[in-house]
């Protein structure tokens, strides 16, 4: 029986705050604030709701802060983004979660096969400098920790399990080491160019599958690109990989879901390697709308904006990926596609929604901060 794990009602989104907060001595001028409220249901998490919001000071420095939760006992804070730091740049994703996550069979028609409560806390930072003064390659150490839970694990039907899943137990990691890219457009919102990036990790990995702490190394390497043709229209593309030496199954590396196959259940499947990729084809719709921003300000005409003008993407996009593990080998080829929007603020702060499809699993919604490459 096939599952629509996605959100299966509309989505009422609406911009509730719009605020603008000068900053001394900033000559780019103000930070731009947006937050926004997000309601839903799903067939999974029940009712949803929680808030979006997004931070810029200009070009190359946005930071996003999301938070959510859900009736099925779910949690969700999070924050990313990158912020000019002396002759730097920090980038940060940082993460706490209490997610109610479900495994499910092999095959065309996947059946759930047990569930439970999984808490992560996850923290990635890494400070890149220029190798010299207008230089594309940057480079710099990097941070690398997570940290997994599990509580109530349970069959479909509510029953405890008598042998738990590899995936549902304790476990994680602290690494540190260096990362370096070459980027020729911006990260936040990429418009024209590349970014080629990549990261070597050492440290010590922990779990209850493990006898005792173990040294591990984690490896990644990611290409993406981005063209503009005719007058409105852009190709996104991606790949990426990554490697895992002895990470414990709680915190190996995994595909589905928004980061890295949509259309699919959130971690279907999970390994020691991976490798996926995505296309993605923005079209800019409508650009430098004003409306409701002038309806507001005819209301009120002092009520703080961060933008004048705003533009709105229609998307289309294909992802495609596999997991794999030295004692299993490589798992089944995923696939999904879809559409969604993008609202962008200038000059980096992007919203969107995404609906994505598989054959596996229907229709599935996603809505966040932050482009996807």
């Amino acid at each position: 029986m096939k599952r629509n794990t996605g959100l299966i009602s509309a989505f009422l989104v609406a911009v509730c705050l719009f605020c603008s907060v000068p900053v001394q001595g900033n000559a780019a001028g103000d930070i731009g604030v947006l937050a926004l409220p997000v309601l839903g249901y799903s067939t999974d998490e029940q009712v949803v709701m929680g808030i979006m919001s997004g931070f810029s000071r200009g070009e190359g420095s946005t930071l996003y802060l999301t938070g959510y939760y859900a009736t099925a006992g779910r949690y969700v804070l999070k924050t990313n983004g990158e912020q000019g730091f002396g002759n730097g740049i920090l980038t940060s994703d940082i993460a706490l979660r209490y997610v109610l996550r479900k495994l499910y069979t092999e095959g065309s028609d996947p059946e759930e096969y047990a569930r439970a409560y999984m808490g992560r806390v996850l923290l990635n930072l890494a400070y890149l400098k220029p190798i010299r003064e207008e230089s594309a390659l940057q480079v710099g150490p990097a941070v690398k920790m997570n940290h997994t839970w599990v509580n109530d694990v349970r069959s479909p039907e509510d029953d405890p399990l008598p042998v738990l899943p590899g995936r549902f137990g304790q476990g994680g990691y602290a690494l540190g080491g260096f990362q370096t890219r070459y980027i020729t457009t911006s990260s936040l919102r990429p418009v024209k160019g590349w970014i080629l990036k990549g990261g070597l990790y050492f440290g010590t990995a922990y779990g209850e599958q493990l006898d005792r702490a173990r040294t591990d190394i984690h490896g990644d390497l990611s290409l993406a690109g981005v063209t503009p043709f005719l007058s409105h229209f852009r190709v996104y593309g991606r790949v990426q990989s990554g490697f895992q030496l002895e990470s414990p199954e709680p915190v190996q590396l995994f595909l589905g879901g928004e980061s890295t196959l949509r259309g699919q259940a959130d971690q279907r499947d999970w390994g020691r390697r991976q490798l996926a990729g995505r296309l993605q084809l923005h079209w800019v719709m409508f650009q430098n709308v004003s409306w409701p921003i002038d309806l507001v300000h005819s209301i009120w005409s002092g009520f703080p904006t961060p933008a004048d003008r705003f533009d709105l993407e229609v998307v289309g996009f294909h992802d495609i990926g596999a997991v794999g593990d030295p004692a299993i080998g490589w798992q089944r080829t995923r696939l999904g596609y879809g559409t969604g929007l993008r609202v962008v603020f200038p000059p980096e702060l992007v919203f969107r929604f995404d609906v994505g499809y598989s054959r596996d699993f229907g229709f599935m919604v996603y809505v966040g901060a932050g482009e996807t490459l």
